[in-house]
């Protein structure tokens, strides 16, 4: 039935025109505004085609004698309708296009079954009602089989009249069942029940939403799959082109006769009983002549080649990833005042398609590929699946552990310095301002540019730069993933699921310049690994045929191999703009791989491309200047600051040391085991930083240990790993921890297998990968609970909407989530005040009070107020930095129009010189010069007056 994929199309359109007519405000005047008002005829037709397409290999199943398994059944349609439909809706919470109210309406969303819920009816996918009738026809399939089947048994199955009778009877039965269904709902009109935002609701609003209301639209398609497999009526023969085309004429033909002689119904009082038995019973003679002269049809005519051919496909594989989509993208359309019908329309057909593409060929295509996993005697058979839908299925396992946190990372509290100024700084630079001249920077500039650019195409917000650190996060789980594939699939799925709790627990989804300089270096090394084998077989003839005497080797591998490395050189150098004190690290791995994986005569692409990218930090000397940047990114960072940031090595056993992490500890959840004091983990995941770096390196590097491709995998890893070293041990706190951890953690996983695999080559995959995980597992357990784990259990019970944290703070579109509640309302009214107040152009310095101590600075605030000039270069305040005698704070403060300071980082007491007083300059100009407009709690608004 090849045609159909273009009635999909067709029906997907007819939804599409009638959503975005429906929210639209202007531009659907005339003739054709009755025909949009009823497009959702759409749904009707998606009805009847579930009830054909799913209903006729049923038919022929009890024409034959048998029947179809309940298990394979549902799972095959598990895998078609739900894994898209989950990513759709995960998608559309954490852009914020939905916003869900608590865990129940996330738990009714993601098990469609919020059409019982009145107060969660439209807060999702509006249109998933009708995907929730398609489940409960799926649920009914395989028991209405099994009693059909039952009965055709009894009635002889040779006697193909009888149970043609049997089929039709109770089909029938189903027709008569829908209409009594609703006839009762109208006529008695019960309260269904009584909803805490809408009152009573009464049966007949929500009930039209359930499968009974439409049980005889899939009824319709039903009775067409069965007279098509028992060949009867007009099913004898194939159709020709002359009932095509009239089944068309006369699907159109009622279409219209309905729009306008009944039309759509009133806004106020919905359908009356005898308008939506008219609407059901027009909208399923339209699909019926529609679809039924398509069953049978050959391509023989225009229209049937048309609905069978290249375009009509592809039309019928987007239609359900469009059909989530578009009514969503529409509505953001709308309510950013593109109210045109026109417009919205583009919105969903093209927005939506484009939408439905990256969802069809990331997680549609992958998940049907996963039919085969259960047989027909519903067994699990993995060995079935083909090894790209075990791909599939590991990424989609990742998926899940990495997207459950999201949407309550979301609106989680961010830290106010480091993710400040990754939201201001961009902004700077598209101002015009010049990193480490016009405002202070200590790091690359690849993050900035990135920023920038994302800036500049969707506009700033703080869910732009949290998306950007989002992908970030997720490229450094996939690679980790990708890389340690070679010690099994489970291997990487366990490790990339242990890179997941270690990354998202520091700063949250803050796109900070380590967390992309990373997710470029591994990205890096799992491009290369991945073609590495390929050059290695490659180059194995021409080096025998040269005796390995020619010291400049022909080329090897193909043009895709030397590309891909290219690519490998790229992300390399470009994870050198982010962060160029990773040199070390990328450096020496990069050497490893391309002594020990690389022949040599395939060793230039990678060298050059890493060469070219890297170079192109001389863009950014040129712009600010080598003495600036020189003294932005290395002599600042690594000798000024370093008094003010580092904290005891090892890690105080007895107290924490670190002020970020007392203040994250006062967000105390039940843990359901014991767990040792804070200042205990911190001081073991210390330890287990070089333990762990240190004892794979040694498995990689024992040199009695037999070569193998995976050990030297393991020996450029371990490489990088080592090298991460100083990361830990310039300021042992919880963040830097797991910004190392993140690597050597999942690299022991990958050692453990390694030494299993060589020791006990007969034992199971599964085993040697839970073996080997079961060390980093009881330590994320049972050691070092607290910071991963149980933050991770946090976000994602702030996810489903319970104990949210952060507080909100507002101006115009703009938000910024602050921990503690009372001084996020501080903040509100110093910034209400300001933007009452302030003058575009005007010069705004933020700081902490006093400001003799700098350790830390609420820098949210100048990307709140873009409109006002930054007064200071240190929008991000360090301490022996900013509070330095020779910083020119004190002249700058004399210059600006407004300060806000603030007290909530006056206890800051970590045992390094954040806790000495710097130059007293600028509280004297404060005293001198300034005056107070507001105080509000821990933060104040002055002016300069004077």
């Amino acid at each position: 039935m090849p045609a159909l994929h273009g009635v999909r199309g067709i029906a997907v359109a007819m939804v599409v025109v009638h959503n975005a007519a429906a929210l639209a405000t202007h531009g659907t005047v005339g003739p054709f505004a009755r025909l949009a008002a009823v497009g959702d005829f759409g749904v009707a037709i998606f009805f009847v085609l579930s009830g054909v397409v799913i209903y006729r290999p049923v038919a022929a199943a009890h024409l034959g004698g048998g029947e179809p398994r309940a298990r394979q059944f549902w799972w095959r349609r598990f895998v078609r309708l739900v894994p898209v439909y989950l990513a759709v809706l995960a998608t559309l919470i954490v852009t914020g296009a939905i916003r869900v109210n608590g865990g129940r309406d996330l738990l009714a969303h993601a098990t469609l079954t919020n059409v019982l819920r009145p107060a969660s009816l439209f807060s999702g996918i509006t249109q998933g009602w009708s995907l929730t009738a398609e489940l409960c026809f799926y649920l009914l399939i395989p028991w209405w089989s099994a009693a059909i089947g039952r009965l055709a048994r009894r009635a002889r199955i040779a006697d193909r009249t009888r149970t043609l009778r049997i089929e039709l009877g109770a089909i029938a039965s189903m027709v008569v069942a829908a209409h009594a269904w609703r006839i009762a709902v109208y006529v008695l009109d019960p309260v269904y029940r009584h909803d805490a935002v809408y009152g009573d609701v009464p049966l007949r609003g929500i009930s039209y939403l359930w499968f009974p209301s439409h049980a005889d639209v899939f009824a319709a398609g039903m009775a067409l799959a069965v007279l098509s497999i028992y060949r009867v009526g007009p099913f004898r023969r194939d159709a020709g082109p002359r009932a095509v085309w009239l089944g068309a004429a006369a699907a159109l033909a009622a279409f219209v006769a309905y729009a306008y002689g009944v039309g759509s119904p009133s806004v106020t009082n919905g359908y009356s009983l005898w308008r939506l038995e008219v609407r059901q019973v027009v909208s399923t003679m339209v699909a019926v002549a529609l679809i039924g002269p398509l069953i049978t049809a050959g391509r023989s005519n225009g229209l049937a080649r048309a609905l069978s051919g290249r375009v009509a496909r592809g039309s019928g594989h987007l239609s359900y990833g469009l059909y989530l989509w578009h009514f969503d993208l529409i509505k953001q359309a709308a309510q950013r005042g593109h109210a045109h019908f026109a417009a919205l329309a583009l919105v969903g057909f093209v927005g939506g398609g484009a939408a439905a593409a990256i969802t069809w060929f990331g997680v549609e295509r992958p998940a049907q590929a996963l039919r085969p996993l259960v047989d027909r005697a519903g067994r699990l058979r993995w060995s079935a699946v083909s090894p790209r839908a075990r791909t599939g299925t590991e990424l989609a396992a990742l998926a899940l552990v990495i997207a459950a946190p999201v949407a309550g990372l979301m609106r989680y509290q961010g830290p106010p310095m480091e993710e400040g100024f990754m939201l201001a700084f961009p902004e700077q630079l598209l101002h015009g301002r010049v990193p480490h001249v016009d405002f202070l920077h200590l790091y690359g500039p690849g993050s900035l540019w990135v920023l920038a650019a994302v800036y500049r195409v969707v506009g700033a917000s703080l869910q732009a730069e949290r998306l950007v650190g989002l992908v970030q996060h997720v490229v450094v789980v996939v690679a980790l993933w990708s890389l340690l594939r070679a010690w099994g699939r489970r291997v990487g799925v366990l490790a990339g699921i242990v890179a997941c709790l270690l990354i998202i627990s520091p700063l949250g989804l803050s796109a900070l310049a380590w967390n992309g300089a990373l997710a470029l270096a591994l990205a890096s090394l799992a491009v290369g690994m991945q073609v590495a084998p390929r050059l290695e077989r490659s180059s194995a003839p021409a080096e025998a045929a040269d005796g390995g005497s020619n010291p400049l080797v022909r080329r090897v591998g193909s043009r895709a191999d030397r590309r891909a490395l290219a690519i490998s050189g790229v992300l390399a150098g470009a994870a050198l703009l982010y962060r160029p004190d990773l040199v070390l690290a990328i450096g020496a791995a990069l050497a490893v791989f391309l002594t020990t994986m690389v022949p040599r005569g395939a060793r230039r692409p990678v060298i050059v491309a890493a060469v070219a990218t890297t170079s192109l930090m001389a863009v950014h000397l040129a712009i600010s200047g080598i003495g600036p940047s020189v003294q932005g990114m290395f002599i600042e960072p690594v000798f000024r600051l370093r008094g003010g940031r580092s904290l005891p090595i090892p890690p105080s056993w007895g107290e924490v040391d670190g002020f970020l992490q007392r203040a994250g500890a006062l967000r105390v959840l039940g843990w359901p085991l014991p767990m040792p004091a804070l200042s205990h983990q911190i001081a073991m995941w210390f330890w287990l930083v070089p333990i762990s770096a240190l004892g794979s390196a040694a498995v990689a590097w024992w040199p009695k240990r037999p070569m193998t491709p995976s050990l030297r995998r393991l020996r450029v890893l371990t490489t990088f790993g080592v090298a991460l070293q100083s990361q830990a041990f310039q300021r042992p706190d919880t963040a830097h921890l797991a910004w190392v951890t993140v690597v050597t953690f999942p690299l022991v996983i990958a050692a453990i297998a390694e030494v299993v695999q060589q020791r006990r080559p007969r034992w199971p995959p599964a085993a040697r990968a839970w073996l080997a995980a079961t060390p980093i597992l009881v330590v994320l357990v049972a050691v070092i609970p607290f910071y991963p784990l149980r933050t991770y259990g946090d976000l994602v019970g702030q996810s489903a909407g319970l104990q949210r944290f952060g507080a909100p703070i507002r101006r115009d579109h703009r938000v910024f989530y602050y921990g503690d509640a009372q001084a996020a309302l501080d903040a509100q009214r110093v910034a209400s005040r300001l933007s009452e107040l302030s003058t575009p152009g005007e010069h705004l310095i933020v700081g902490p009070e006093p400001l003799v101590r700098t350790p830390y600075s609420d820098a949210f605030l100048y990307w709140l107020f873009p409109e006002l000039v930054p007064g200071t270069r240190y929008i991000e305040m360090d301490p022996q930095l900013a509070d330095a005698r020779d910083s020119g704070l004190a002249e700058e403060l004399a210059r600006s129009d407004w300060l806000i300071l603030s007290t909530t980082w006056s206890g800051w007491d970590e045992p390094n010189d954040s806790t000495k007083d710097g130059s007293s300059a600028p509280d004297r100009v404060v005293r001198d010069r300034y005056c107070e407009v507001l105080a509000s709690g821990k933060f104040r608004l002055l002016r300069r007056c004077r």
